[in-house]
């Protein structure tokens, strides 16, 4: 018999909701298996990180300010004590969706299941990609390979939570300004090395290096591509999908550990951790 996933499409979603799912294991106590995907209401960039770092000269001079208690970017089991101050930055809005997976199962297999649910998709609409150093999926446009997908895994709490973000366009001209405040060059994820002369600085457009798949593809449809990456990832899994609706009170416990953490200056702009995790 197979085993049965709670699937949740919470569709457009506000930046406290945003927030408040990268922390959803914190706050909320899973039953079973949980898949869940969304995309931000509005096109911002999402800083990520666990560590007091200062990002002052950076947020001062944006309107919209997000900052996610996050460790994807972190595997190992001693993440509590290993400090690691890289803090990286996404992109996200309507036309980027995430999906994350909270399961037992083992994280290196499911991820690598759901990179290649992504490539296989990709395939499909005549998108040619390939794996980067890192847990990213590159795409090939006009003869450039650009980012178009993340991939990441946490294996150090109760449920393992294996994610995914795919864009289908982006605000790149946001990048470039972000990058352009950054003279303290804090955001590690925004200084590309360049191989051939070992150089950690990209000082080119950042649209040369990140991109959305409707730069290849313009036919693609948003919800029927994530349909069927998802489709494919949970049959892989041997996983049979129960759609589901968020509950009042996970809504409610979401939303309000997002609005905690957007109203928190300490937190917005140096980091500061308020909350036991």
């Amino acid at each position: 018999m197979e085993n049965q996933v709670r699937y949740v499409d919470l569709g457009l979603v506000s930046p406290e909701v945003h927030v408040g799912i990268w922390e959803y294991q914190h706050i909320v106590e899973i039953e079973q298996p949980t898949l869940i995907r969304w995309s931000l209401e509005k096109e911002t960039a999402t800083f990520f990180g666990i560590y007091p770092t200062d990002l002052t000269h950076i947020l001062e001079k944006l309107e919209d300010k997000i900052r996610t208690f996050d460790a994807t970017i972190l595997v190992e089991d001693n993440w509590r004590e290993t400090p690691n101050e890289n803090i990286a930055f996404y992109l996200e809005g309507p036309q980027i969706t995430n999906i994350t997976l909270f399961s037992k199962l083992e994280p290196d297999k499911t991820l690598n299941l759901l990179i290649d649910s992504v490539s296989k998709e990709c395939d499909k609409y005549g998108i040619e990609t390939k794996q980067s150093g890192r847990n990213d999926t590159l795409f090939k446009v006009d003869g450039k390979w650009k980012k178009a997908i993340g991939n990441g895994k946490i294996s150090v709490f109760d449920w393992v939570e294996t994610s995914v973000a795919i864009s289908y366009s982006l605000h790149t001209d946001l990048a470039n300004k972000i990058r352009d405040l950054d003279y303290k060059k804090t955001l590690k994820s925004m200084y590309v090395r360049d191989e051939e002369v070992d150089n950690l600085e990209f000082k080119g457009d950042v649209s040369d290096v990140i991109g959305g798949l409707l730069e290849k593809n313009p036919n693609i449809n948003q919800k029927e591509f994530d349909g069927g990456v998802i489709d494919s990832f949970t049959k892989e899994l041997n996983l049979k999908i129960k759609h589901d609706k968020i509950s009042k009170s996970e809504h409610e416990k979401l939303w309000l550990r997002g609005h905690q953490r957007l109203t928190d200056k300490d937190w917005v702009e140096r980091g500061i951790n308020k909350f036991d995790i």
